[in-house]
């Protein structure tokens, strides 16, 4: 016998069911629909935010990747975003930037013809290499170019049969010139630096310093003269592409990418010098010495006083100057920002680093940071005043690992005794100390 009333209820059950289905359905679209509104709301959000930061001269708010490409007349610069990528043309066939899809190609992607300057000597091709088994610098009018033991290429003298060679540079000072004179280093295995002569050692002789690549066998510039940057393995440094060079008689900047060469800072300097530690110039002029960053193109005011060194820390930039009087040299810690005398008077020697100050004073030796306070929990005693000339210095300072050390020697002969402390190199919590470490300098 048939149950009405059973079957009445599975009616309801399954239209009970059917209706939560259908609203569950509701539910999940509009929830589809929210997210999707929702997420193009926020993306168009984020866009227009970018735009406004683009049209300032911003990085996208979130900034996926970034990449720089080379050519022979400058750089393209892509920071990819949320969809989109900020594209900065640096090139002198094109300056220029856009906001553009993630997948639009880099507009004119292809090297600029570089100019033959007919006013510079052309390299001669045509001539005999000469042996040699001795792996000499010149032989026979001909240099032979090393770059760590490796033979890039020959260069045949132009201005004379037998009169270059590898130009020599020095650090500028005002003290002396040349003192400290070595031969310049093959730049990125591709540019030498030669100094060719006419009449030599006559009363008519004449030298330029020729930039010669090797690459495309071709001379891009002449110089007056050269600085290196600093000294590695017995050679002068430059900063990457980035030349320090004379020209009339004073000093500028020139760029050199992709055999393309490019004047960046007037010659129109007595001096120029630059420092790894902060990337930082300084140039010396009529008024005194400026603090130059190449990357903000920016330029400090001029002080008077000699510019001994200079690093940065934080957004702030700090330089040391020297005073020489009757009492003795003292050294002055200055902010380039505030001009404060960061660690006060009677200084009579400072060492700047990335994160820290050395300093002397009375014969101790300090650490501090760029605020003036000590580091370490104790004085350091030295025993002779050596702090940056030739021979034994009194005191050398290293991080080794995790670990910070400061040794200084008893004596400044050859073969002498060392006490080395020991510090965290993060909190600069001393760890031990080693008495009487025997030392031979070569």
């Amino acid at each position: 016998m048939y149950d009405d009333s059973a079957g009445a209820m599975y009616e309801q059950e399954e239209y009970a069911r059917k209706e939560a289905l259908r609203k569950k359905k509701i539910l999940i679209r509009r929830i589809i629909v929210v997210s999707t509104i929702s997420i193009l709301s926020l993306y168009t959000i984020l866009f227009l935010i970018d735009q406004g930061r683009f049209k300032r001269g911003q990085k996208p708010l979130i900034t996926f990747k970034e990449v720089t490409k080379t050519y022979n007349d400058g750089t393209v610069t892509s920071r990819y975003g949320l969809g989109w990528v900020f594209r900065e043309y640096n090139r002198e066939s094109l300056l220029d930037t856009e906001m553009v899809p993630f997948f639009k190609k880099i507009r004119q992607d292809y090297d600029a013809a570089t100019p033959v300057d007919t006013n510079l000597p052309q390299v001669i091709t045509n001539y005999e290499i000469p042996d040699n088994p001795d792996e000499l610098e010149k032989v026979d009018g001909v240099l032979f170019l090393y770059d760590g033991g490796n033979l890039l290429d020959t260069y045949k003298c132009i201005l004379s049969d037998s009169d270059c060679e590898i130009a020599t540079s020095y650090l500028y000072s005002d003290e002396v010139s040349g003192m400290y004179d070595v031969k310049m280093s093959i730049v990125d295995k591709r540019y030498a630096f030669i100094k060719e002569y006419q009449d030599k050692g006559t009363e008519t002789e004449t030298s330029y310093v020729l930039l010669y690549d090797i690459k495309n066998k071709q001379i891009l510039a002449k110089y007056e003269d050269i600085h290196y940057s600093k000294q590695e393995n017995g050679k002068g440094i430059i900063d990457s592409s980035k030349y320090i060079i004379k020209k009339n008689g004073l000093w500028g900047i020139d760029q050199v990418i992709n055999g393309r060469v490019s004047n960046i800072l007037d010659y129109r300097y007595y001096g120029i010098n630059f420092y790894f530690n902060s990337k930082k110039y300084v140039l010396k002029s009529d008024g005194g010495y400026q603090i130059y960053d190449i990357g903000a193109n920016s330029f400090s005011d001029v002080i008077t006083d000699k510019i001994e060194d200079v690093v940065g820390s934080g957004t702030n930039t700090f330089y040391t100057t020297k005073n020489v009087s009757n009492d003795g040299i003292y050294y002055i810690l200055h902010n380039a920002s505030t001009l404060e005398n960061v660690l006060g008077d009677n200084v009579n020697y400072i060492e700047l680093y990335n994160n820290f100050i050395v300093y002397v004073r009375d014969f101790k030796l300090y650490l501090s940071d760029f605020n003036g306070n000590n580091l370490l929990d104790r004085e350091i005693p030295l025993y002779f005043n050596n702090y940056n000339g030739s021979g034994i210095k009194a005191f050398t300072v290293e991080i080794l690992g995790n670990q910070l050390r400061i040794a200084t020697p008893k004596t400044n002969e050859q073969t002498h005794y060392v006490t080395e402390y020991y510090f965290d190199s993060v909190t600069y919590s001393f760890i031990r100390t080693r008495e009487n470490v025997k030392e031979t300098v070569e």
